[in-house]
């Protein structure tokens, strides 16, 4: 699919290095969620299970985020409003994904205290839910520059709030 959707974005004359980042994104995803896969060999057969959970959570993750980005290129293509708005929905579920892996490998961590190839795999899976949620931001992003390409000017809840941004700046310079 990738490389048909190259070619339909250059004839949508969207820029080369948005097609870049793009293609790099999609070899990145898949890239964590096939390196990810751990090997499971352990005498204790709950701490087997709680890995395997680990590493299907991540795939999951990893499959929510490819289809986002597919989403959002599509949307932005077809100029699509509404279901960029569907795409910026999405965004809570891979964000609830990240915090889940985060909270079950920390459980992980605190009660079997994980060793060598173990220990590795989790910290691995932290940091590639971390990376893969980032991705899912980036095709949230896409998705909201949609409003502008159709309506050129920035939706209300995508402006930057600049009077929160006083109120911090203020309770910090007076702390």
């Amino acid at each position: 699919m990738a490389p048909y959707l190259g070619l339909f974005l250059i004839g949508c004359r969207i820029r080369s290095c948005y097609l870049t980042q793009i293609a790099t994104l999609f070899r990145r995803i898949r890239r964590l969620v096939i390196c990810h896969r751990m090997v499971f060999e352990h005498t204790v057969k709950s701490f087997e299970d709680e890995l395997k959970q680990l590493d299907s959570m991540i795939a999951e993750m990893g499959g929510m985020a490819e289809s986002q980005l597919v989403a959002a290129v599509d949307a932005m293509v077809r100029r699509d409003v509404k279901a960029a708005l569907l795409i910026k929905k999405a965004d809570k579920k891979i964000d609830a994904l990240e915090s889940a892996i985060d909270d079950h490998a920390m459980r992980i961590l605190a009660l079997r205290q994980p060793m060598a190839n173990d220990l590795r795999g989790v910290i691995v899976a932290l940091k590639t839910a971390a990376i893969i949620e980032r991705i899912g931001d980036h095709a949230t992003n896409i998705a909201e520059n949609v409003h502008y390409l159709v309506h050129g000017e920035i939706p209300e809840e995508a402006r930057p709030k600049s009077d929160a941004s006083v109120y911090v700046i203020d309770s910090v310079t007076d702390a």
